[in-house]
């Protein structure tokens, strides 16, 4: 007689430690921050931005313009002219601090056109040049998270006349509150050979005729003062002959 098997089953148990926890915890966090529509830019914006000037911080969204943002955009100028070099700064108002941002001077068309270019001050860490077109220096953007009270850069206008010009930026405060075109008082055109030269050359003829009118004025002067004494002598010496005469 055959003894019966019996059969016997094996279970195989798994155990998850803490190394199997944070293996997983780093895929998790990889794959969130490559996901589309959830990336931030400590380092500064992409190219891929400059359009609509929209950052890509999830869900968030822009905050309404209807109030009053509390950023500021101020030329240096109020004009330019073809090569003029103005410096333009964006500030916050109060204790608002910025910590990101990307800036593009556009012209009046529809749509709009990037002009000019700009640079950064001697010595800037906190920007950094962006080429939203193949021309470097068509924007700019932050560097790092850093806050920042207010950053400022160079901007040189083309040399032909592209209408009025306005500076916009998208600013950003923190990853849920940032503003999106934020836009500066239009600076206009000024032609340099026409309206300064004009007013360069009335400059120069109101100098010239004031000189002029100066000059024949005090000639006059010295005409008349030295009639005034001619007339005198002559009297004084008609009067000494009179007296000479009744004498002999």
């Amino acid at each position: 007689m055959t003894p019966s098997k019996s059969s016997t089953t094996t279970t195989t148990t798994t155990s998850t430690g803490p190394a199997t926890h944070l293996m997983l915890l780093t895929l998790l966090l990889v794959s969130l921050l490559w996901m589309p529509g959830a990336q931030a830019y400590p380092g500064g914006a992409p190219g891929n931005r400059c359009g609509q000037m929209m950052p890509s911080h999830s869900t968030a969204q822009p905050q309404p313009m209807g109030g009053m943002a509390p950023f500021t955009i101020v030329a240096s100028s109020a004009y330019y002219y073809g090569g003029k070099r103005l410096t333009v700064t964006v500030s916050g108002v109060g204790a608002a601090m910025l910590r990101g941002l990307m800036l593009q001077a556009r012209d009046s068309s529809s749509p709009p056109t990037l002009v000019g270019t700009f640079s950064l001050k001697d010595g800037d860490s906190q920007l950094k040049l962006l080429p939203c077109t193949d021309i470097t220096g068509t924007a700019v953007t932050h560097t790092g998270r850093a806050d920042k009270s207010s950053v400022a850069a160079y901007w040189t206008a083309p040399m032909n006349n592209v209408g009025n010009v306005t500076f916009m930026a998208t600013v950003v405060q923190n990853f849920t509150t940032f503003y999106v075109g934020l836009t500066s008082t239009p600076v206009r055109y000024m032609a340099m050979n026409n309206d300064m030269n004009s007013d360069m050359n009335n400059d120069m003829n109101s100098d010239m005729n004031n000189d002029m009118n100066s000059d024949m004025n005090n000639d006059m002067k010295k005409d008349n003062m030295n009639s005034g004494e001619f007339v005198a002598g002559s009297f004084a010496v008609l009067m000494a002959a009179l007296l000479l005469s009744r004498l002999f």
